[in-house]
């Protein structure tokens, strides 16, 4: 699937929520009482088009409800890798001084008895 395309699954989806918005909800979803929100979240489950109720299929649908009621989609978590950095010990002789100079290797002090 290329980048920027929405997939069937997600259309699938989509098309279902509508149609039982449709079907229950007279006016705009936000204005709606809390109890009616919490009713219509019933019908919504209820509604589930898939086969398979957990996963990313599962996944894809609750989200697909939360952007249909109102409510900021999840953003998804970039996690930055931490640096590693190794002893002497970790590495290959024959590299030691590759990972020097690119930084990979801590230089430890030497523990002198004084």
């Amino acid at each position: 699937m290329k980048k920027g395309t929405i997939s069937p699954r997600r259309l699938e989806a989509r098309a279902v929520i509508r149609k039982v918005i449709d079907d229950n909800v007279f006016g705009p979803v936000e204005s709606l009482p809390r109890e009616d929100v919490l009713e219509l979240r019933v019908k919504l489950r209820e509604a589930y088009p898939f086969m398979w109720k957990h996963g990313w299929r599962l996944k894809l649908w609750r989200e697909e409800i939360r952007i249909a009621l109102g409510h900021p989609p999840n953003k998804a978590r970039v996690r930055k890798p931490k640096p590693k950095h190794y002893n002497d010990r970790n590495v290959m002789p024959s590299m030691r001084e590759w990972a020097r100079q690119r930084g990979l290797i801590q230089d430890e002090p030497e523990v002198t008895d004084e």
